[in-house]
């Protein structure tokens, strides 16, 4: 008989964890970097007034990792 801890080891390794990375838009660094492991939303602070951004998402499991979603985005003044 299969363990509980075998059972939630094997499902597991299929759980989606979603990753975002904000560069500027002008010098392409990195400004923030985070992982969520439950959903895909996420929080970000410290960000420029009138400074444009990429903003990009992408999931991964223990099988791969999705193509980044890419857009550009402004903060306000």
């Amino acid at each position: 008989m299969q363990s509980i801890l075998d059972f939630v080891s094997f499902f597991s390794i299929y759980l989606q964890h979603f990753m975002l990375e904000v560069l500027d838009a002008k010098t392409h660094l990195s400004v923030a970097n985070t992982t969520n492991v439950r959903d895909p939303a996420f929080t970000v602070t410290g960000l420029r007034p009138s400074t444009g951004y990429i903003v990009a998402v992408h999931s991964f499991n223990a099988k791969g990792a999705s193509k980044a979603m890419r857009i550009h985005a402004f903060t306000a003044r």
